[in-house]
């Protein structure tokens, strides 16, 4: 699947609804200690940067990387939409990292990039 892949501001209807799906599907999925998804707000800060993947026009991911002043980025708010799922490339699990904790409802990955 070839993707254009550009950075967002976060101001348009189409990324702040494709937003809202994930927070909605993480509060139905999630238990309250668990939920660590970002809204709009969260993602507006100056420590993260935000991208948007289209297939041609349509909307079919987004990905918000928050750097750590220890220098890990970690990612957040990544949603593949239904359609394109199962398509990407692969992570490795890894430890908890950055002030996070062990939790069986979070999975910790890894890309060396």
């Amino acid at each position: 699947m070839k993707l254009h892949i550009r950075a967002d501001n976060l101001q348009s209807a189409e990324i702040q609804d494709f937003l809202s799906a994930h927070i909605d599907d993480m509060r139905a999925i999630s238990p309250p200690e668990s939920k660590h998804a970002l809204d709009i707000a969260g993602l507006l800060q100056p420590n993260i940067q935000f991208w948007c993947a289209y297939k041609e026009t349509q909307l079919v991911g987004c990905i918000a990387l928050k750097t750590h002043s220890s220098g890990i980025g970690e990612i957040k708010s990544m949603r593949t939409a239904v359609e394109a799922r199962g398509k990407g490339i692969g992570f490795e699990i890894c430890a908890p990292f950055a002030n996070y904790k062990a939790d069986p409802n979070s999975v910790f990955m890894t890309k060396r990039l």
